[in-house]
């Protein structure tokens, strides 16, 4: 969050100066960075989860619930940088606040949330549970601005 909120100043100064090309460019090279920082955080998550089930007292069930979790954190870590960095750093820092605000809204709560609910009635193991949620997470990539094509409306670059 803190990379996203980083990019959304940085851009928004290059908007301020009239170098639109320049913001592009380091909401590009943000994105790069921060995606590339995430698979590296989720390779040693995943060697990690070793070390961390074996600082508790956990049951067998228990370290396996704690190493499938870590191998489901450490798989979406990069998509969930990917969002920061284009939801929170390019169009608000745009001024295009809305797309993000119905972005978010739409994806808790016509993804994220009925699929919470479904995964809890079907009683799903916790990190299935948690890996279908994500895929709110990957529709908000699908429809980013310039993810698949197009850009957002209202964007005032």
């Amino acid at each position: 969050m803190g990379l996203g909120n980083a990019c959304a100043v940085m851009v928004g100064n290059r908007i301020g100066a009239g170098k639109k090309d320049e913001a592009y460019e380091t909401v590009r090279r943000i994105i790069i960075l921060g995606v590339s920082a995430a698979w590296v955080v989720g390779i040693v998550v995943v060697l990690m989860r070793d070390v961390v089930t074996n600082l508790y007292d956990l049951s067998p069930s228990g370290v396996h619930n704690v190493r499938m979790l870590m191998l489901m954190m450490a798989c979406t870590l990069w998509i969930r940088m990917l969002n920061f960095c284009t939801f929170i750093g390019a169009p608000r820092a745009g001024g295009d606040t809305r797309f993000a605000l119905i972005m978010e809204i739409c994806s808790i709560w016509l993804i994220g949330v009925p699929v919470a609910y479904v995964s809890v009635c079907a009683a799903f193991p916790l990190f299935i549970m948690c890996l279908m949620v994500a895929l709110e997470e990957l529709a908000k990539a699908w429809s980013a601005p310039g993810a698949s094509g197009h850009e957002s409306g209202s964007t005032t670059w």
